[in-house]
């Protein structure tokens, strides 16, 4: 990992936070809180994991119980997918130089 987006709300800004990123060489950018704008592709990518998880338990008739345990097979399977962004590699190719395990 190279970058950290936050909002700057606070949250991330401890010391020890600060200090772990400068330690592992990672650079944290900062936005103003509470702005869609600077915010889009997290806010994006928030909204096809709901959705996707909504369709999976509509269309299994799952009960809303299991939201927890779809909401974590649609992230990972977004990130074993290949994206267009990164020359059609899967995450876990990009960042572990491996094939992921399917």
């Amino acid at each position: 990992m190279k970058v950290v987006r936050t909002n700057n709300d606070g949250k991330f800004v401890p010391r020890e936070f600060q200090q772990f990123l400068k330690e592992h060489g990672i650079h944290h950018q900062t936005f103003a809180p509470y702005t869609q704008l600077h915010n889009s592709v997290v806010e994006r990518l928030n909204c096809t994991i709901v959705e996707s998880a909504q369709c999976m338990l509509h269309q299994q008739n799952l009960k809303p119980r299991f939201w927890v345990k779809v909401v974590n097979i649609v992230v990972y399977l977004k990130v074993k997918s290949p994206h267009i962004t990164i020359d059609r590699m899967t995450l876990e190719k990009k960042y572990n130089e491996r094939r992921p395990e399917v």
